[in-house]
């Protein structure tokens, strides 16, 4: 059972340096928590490739997210949503900020293509009965549609908070359930999602 809504307490932490993002995020499983979305999940590294280009660091990495969290839709029987994305990262080394910058386009917010599940469990899996409730942007501009909310201006006021420049930075913590926590800062304005991982196994 994954309890939801409940943030560790983290110990003080070690930054990353840059070598560190390639070392930890290898390719693997890692369980995950995230205060900002009051969710828990899976994240899986499916590839991760750093190189040079023109003197600058590149990481690539292609990831797998299941998370899962009180339903957005308040209405529904099912308590709980369960979120699949799958994504293609390209992030560049800063060494000023001493962290990873990337940038999130109005073309990829516009081509997620996300799945949401309808659950009555808390499971990082998709269950025998979980409910298919379709693309992540659909749910939920119909679930402010039913909630009488204009869902065309809340998707507008959505994308323009998370469509621009991002920094990635993460350190370790050492908690007891985790053991690196993660902030992506959305840079102009004050949009900080924070995420903690634990490493469940690797990937040759």
């Amino acid at each position: 059972t994954i309890l939801i809504g409940v943030a560790p307490a983290w110990a003080e932490n070690r930054p990353f340096k840059r070598e560190d993002y390639e070392t930890y995020f290898a390719k693997g499983r890692f369980a995950s928590f995230s205060p900002f979305y009051q969710s828990t999940g899976v994240l899986e590294v499916l590839s991760s490739k750093s190189y040079q280009l023109a003197g600058a660091s590149i990481l690539e990495q292609a990831t797998r997210t299941l998370d899962v969290s009180v339903n957005y839709d308040a209405k529904s029987s099912y308590g709980y949503y369960k979120i699949i994305t799958e994504v293609a990262d390209r992030m560049i080394w800063n060494d000023r900020l001493n962290a990873y910058v990337y940038d999130y386009t109005r073309q990829q917010y516009d081509a997620d293509t996300s799945k949401v599940w309808e659950s009555k469990n808390t499971r990082t899996e998709i269950s025998a009965d979980d409910r298919s409730a379709g693309d992540l942007h659909r749910f939920y501009h119909d679930v402010d549609r039913r909630a009488g909310l204009d869902a065309n201006q809340t998707d507008r006021i959505f994308r323009n908070e998370v469509v621009g420049t991002w920094v990635w930075r993460c350190d370790y913590v050492h908690t007891a359930q985790y053991d690196v926590r993660c902030t992506a800062s959305r840079q102009g304005n004050a949009r900080v999602e924070t995420f903690f991982y634990h490493r469940l196994d690797l990937v040759s």
